[in-house]
């Protein structure tokens, strides 16, 4: 059994405007860690590849610890204490803002949902709609959709970033936020890049460790994109990464996880050298038969998360 865990904010406060950024504090973080060593071994993915490709064995009860996004707060807070309790882990990163001033949405939207109420956001989004080419299909339930996806937010946020993070373009939301960063709130988005985001020299340390695994060059739902844009994505963040860290990576974090923002890539992943591939379908991973579309926990739902379910890990949990 393989029991995938991911992370995406740690810093030591959360406080802000509006409830957008979510995460643990590093204190947090190092007692789950913790707890979770008391029910299996942490594997790194170098194990879990080799495991995949070479048919080499791993323990009965193995975790796998994630941190999707490369943001700089992993680096500075989780890292060290890795090191300190001798944990491996991969880090999953999104290249676009290695090379451009940028913030990628879903992190813009963060941003933006953390200081503006959402009446604002979704306001200033219809008046733009009307005077942009956005086809929004009116079929689609986003509430529904939005609820099944983002089980921590209330309906009225879940449905929003649903529609702002699979509905509406990417080019759309990235216009409208930007606006509203710079409008409303009053911040410069390449100044937040060089706060939010690791470094190359931070990633080569990384590297070092064989602790580097990529996310796309964009934090775009590669499943929903064309096929040449896809590759598009994949190719860019294997080539950047591969200068950086001197090798090319062997895992992927399929941005946002879900199953329509996977599709239909694992072929294009294959041929990217990608051994094993990661999703937000929470479950334990029983076998590896699937190796490009693994189960993967939010930290939220393991031992000592806001939301653990004991049930979903009745086979794995040890006494």
């Amino acid at each position: 059994m393989i029991v995938a865990i991911n992370y995406h904010y740690i810093r030591e406060n959360f406080s802000a405007p509006h409830p957008a950024i979510f995460g643990i504090t590093p204190e947090a973080f190092k007692e789950q860690l913790q707890e979770l060593g008391r029910h299996g071994t942490f594997i790194s993915q170098q194990d879990l590849r080799d495991h995949i490709d070479k048919g080499h064995s791993i323990p009965d009860r193995s975790i796998l610890i994630t941190f999707d996004d490369g943001l700089r707060e992993q680096y500075e807070y989780a890292f060290p204490i890795l090191n300190e309790l001798g944990i491996p882990a991969v880090f999953y990163i999104n290249t676009r803002v290695l090379v451009e001033p940028i913030v990628t949405n879903v992190h813009l939207i963060h941003l933006v949902r953390s200081q503006l109420p959402p009446e604002v956001i979704l306001n200033e989004l219809n008046r733009k709609e009307m005077n942009s080419n956005q086809q929004v299909d009116l079929q689609i339930d986003a509430r529904k959709l939005g609820v099944d996806h983002y089980k921590y937010d209330t309906p009225d946020v879940a449905e929003l970033k649903y529609l702002l993070n699979f509905v509406y373009s990417a080019d759309y939301v990235e216009r409208v936020f930007l606006d509203l960063l710079s409008l409303q709130i009053g911040w410069n988005s390449a100044k937040i890049n060089q706060k939010l985001y690791m470094t190359e020299d931070m990633i080569g340390v990384l590297g070092k460790q064989a602790f580097i695994g990529s996310h796309g060059h964009d934090h775009l739902p590669i499943g929903q994109l064309t096929e040449s844009l896809a590759k598009e994505q994949v190719c860019k963040a294997q080539n950047l990464l591969q200068k950086i860290i001197g090798y090319n990576p062997y895992s992927f974090s399929y941005p946002y996880g879900s199953p329509e923002a996977i599709g239909n890539t694992g072929p294009l992943l294959s041929e990217q050298g990608i051994s094993f591939a990661l999703s937000m379908n929470r479950d334990v991973n029983y076998n590896v038969d699937t190796p490009l579309c693994l189960n993967r926990f939010d930290n939220n739902d393991v031992p000592l998360g806001k939301a653990f379910d004991q049930s979903l890990f009745s086979n794995f949990i040890r006494g």
